[in-house]
């Protein structure tokens, strides 16, 4: 579609605009809007870059092909930069639809945290060495006492370990985490862990998110971070289709070794309509830097738009 057919298309759902070039003023197409039931012309809408903001409402998207998805609209435009996943946009009401559904979100059974580990909080066997050694470890991995107690670390009272559990919004532990504290050997359950958000209960949907590799990347980041346990992310992913529920603002803060998966999330989720913010880490990742160094970075953020993606295309090739 060129400019003059993308206008056209949004006069055809969301009726006259007003303005002229390239930024035009449509009534916003939320229902619930208060300028949408006075019809004002307050959805702003570049018909170039494909930014959207509906000045009342604060919804907003950084491409038309967000906007018609929240029209309802199927014709999306597709960019010539977006050419190659155009069977993914073909597939997104289909996903869209499928978020949340019991018939489609595979039931994940309740895992036992093995009886060699005890909750340090209501453990404390100050004769045993690794009651000591467990809660020293994690002292130097800068989780608060705060965070002990909140997420219930437990300690291995045969091993050096520890152990994070993992709580689903029913309090029930559907995975945990086990680290050795001299040699950093790390291990799961076998659970397939696409189908788990670590620690969902302890989310605020209703704020923005923060996703990080690690698990103590996600304590050093603070409230509303959650571990991708890896750098990947997919449309399977019960955490993709938690985040397109709930459209959320996300801060993505991966390690400086997972720039270009970071980039290609980022994507991802931006061609879905969400608003992503690159956190750059270059001094280490964010355990590493410290809470006080991952907050000033937290907060020189940048929005991602598909630019970020051509960049590191041609600065790979």
């Amino acid at each position: 579609m060129n400019k003059e057919e993308i206008l056209e298309k949004l006069i055809s759902i969301l009726g006259n605009p007003i303005g002229k070039g390239i930024e035009y003023s449509f009534s916003c197409f939320n229902d619930n809007c208060p300028s949408h039931q006075k019809n004002k012309k307050k959805l702003a809408i570049n018909i170039e870059t494909g930014n959207w903001h509906c000045w009342v409402c604060e919804s907003s998207g950084k491409s038309i092909n967000s906007l018609f998805r929240k029209t309802g609209n199927g014709n999306f435009y597709i960019s010539k930069y977006q050419k190659e996943n155009l069977d993914q946009f073909n597939n997104i009401k289909e996903t869209i639809s499928n978020i949340d559904n019991p018939d489609i979100i595979d039931k994940i059974g309740i895992v036992q945290i093995p009886n060699n580990f005890k909750p340090i909080i209501t453990n404390q066997d100050i004769e045993s060495d690794y009651f000591k050694q467990a809660l020293i470890y994690l002292r130097k991995r800068d989780i608060s006492y705060f965070d002990i107690i909140k997420y219930r670390i437990h300690y291995n009272i045969k091993d050096y370990q520890i152990l994070v559990p993992s709580y689903d919004n029913n309090g029930d532990v559907l995975l945990y985490f086990i680290r050795n504290i001299f040699d950093s050997k790390k291990e799961y359950p076998k659970v397939e862990r696409t189908k788990i958000i670590f620690n969902e209960l302890f989310i605020d949907w209703r704020c923005p998110v923060i996703l990080t590799e690690g698990i103590f990347d996600a304590f050093t980041a603070g409230k509303n971070s959650i571990p991708l346990l890896g750098s990947t992310l997919g449309t399977n992913h019960l955490l993709f289709k938690r985040l397109l529920n709930k459209k959320v603002p996300i801060y993505l803060a991966l390690d400086p070794d997972a720039h270009d998966k970071m980039i290609k999330i980022a994507k991802l989720l931006s061609d879905h309509g969400l608003r992503v913010f690159i956190v750059k880490l270059v001094d280490g990742d964010i355990n590493e830097i410290g809470r006080e160094k991952f907050e000033k970075l937290l907060d020189g953020a940048y929005v991602y738009n598909d630019m970020d993606n051509i960049k590191n295309k041609l600065l790979n090739m």
